[in-house]
């Protein structure tokens, strides 16, 4: 068997955070951060067992709601 072999810059490439990131950053528990995924309000992805997320994720799930609204 031959494994793929890709050739990547390092700098390309966007970190992606965890679970207790999300739940740090969002300022909630990890039960309403798996709501929020099962409801289709923050993307992800799955790696193995673990979920993974952009930070521009994170950001546009906390500029769209009600509280970040109110400041404007």
């Amino acid at each position: 068997m031959s494994k793929a072999v890709m050739n990547v810059d390092s700098s390309d490439v966007e970190p992606l955070l965890r679970m207790n990131d999300a739940e740090r950053r969002l300022r909630v528990h990890r039960h309403t951060v798996r709501k929020l995924m099962g409801e289709g309000k923050l993307r992800f992805v799955r790696i193995g067992r673990e979920f993974r997320f952009k930070r521009e994720w994170i950001e546009a799930l906390i500029e769209e709601s009600p509280r970040a609204k109110r400041r404007r």
